[in-house]
């Protein structure tokens, strides 16, 4: 699929959502924070913005995404919470997994909705 690089603005073959130049750049920038992390471990993610170069959004958006392990903390995006993983506390987690299920039961239980069956991989 050819799509726009979302940071760059050049077209390009689908990969992902980055064009390869704009990608290489993130993984090079992901792997200085890394590094930072491992040998700063309990740095905060503003000075390994200011000592990386690399933009605040894109550590913590590599925290949320599970990808860059560091012991930041940060709030819960749906109490405020204070957290230091992923995106949601653990009781907003179970919470959510509790709408999201009562959500499927209502539907299944409408006429003529057809449920796939869950495919085990």
């Amino acid at each position: 699929m050819i799509q726009t690089c979302p940071r760059c603005q050049k077209v390009h073959v689908s990969q992902g959502s980055l064009c390869l130049a704009c990608r290489q750049k993130e993984d090079d920038q992901f792997a200085l924070v890394a590094e930072y992390v491992q040998n700063n471990p309990h740095v905060q993610a503003k000075e390994v913005a200011e000592e990386t170069g690399v933009d605040v959004s894109s550590v913590m958006k590599w925290i949320k995404e599970g990808r860059l392990i560091a012991h930041f903390r940060y709030t819960c995006e749906r109490c405020g919470k204070t957290i230091s993983s992923g995106r949601y506390c653990p009781e907003c987690v179970v919470e959510l997994q509790h709408d999201l299920n009562r959500l499927k039961d209502s539907l299944t239980k409408r006429e003529g909705y057809y449920a796939k069956p869950d495919i085990k991989r």
